[in-house]
């Protein structure tokens, strides 16, 4: 995406988000303000020509649980969220590929969340 994109998506999300709050929809409201936020910013980091990667420690984190969980498909998994995120950011992503990769994700958040238990702060 543009400079110019990023501008217009961001001031279109921070529209949409006080429409989510307005209808008490706070989880899609809080996606939007987020969305709102980065696009502003990666507006001004397309404007200076700055690089950036929000991934890296969660993509560490991951592979960490996928060694922990002894479940290789995590960072599989994991990777196809990833492409949906710069989906957010750039909207490139082709109907097919989406096909493709949004079953990976559902089964990657199928495979963790189980492991989230009510108390404790161990995995697994």
């Amino acid at each position: 995406m543009q400079r110019e994109e990023h501008t217009k998506l961001s001031r279109a999300l921070l529209e949409a988000s006080d429409r989510s709050f307005a209808s008490g929809d706070r989880i899609q409201g809080s996606q939007e303000l987020w969305g709102a936020a980065t696009h502003a910013v990666m507006s001004v980091v397309s404007q200076l020509g700055w690089k950036w990667d929000m991934e890296e420690l969660l993509k560490e984190t991951v592979a960490i649980l996928a060694i922990e969980l002894e479940d290789p498909f995590l960072g599989d998994g994991f990777d196809s969220a990833v492409k949906f995120h710069h989906n957010f950011y750039d909207g490139e992503m082709e109907d097919r590929e989406i096909e493709a990769e949004y079953p990976k994700v559902h089964q990657f958040v199928n495979a963790l969340l189980p492991t989230v238990k009510a108390s404790g702060p161990k995995v697994g």
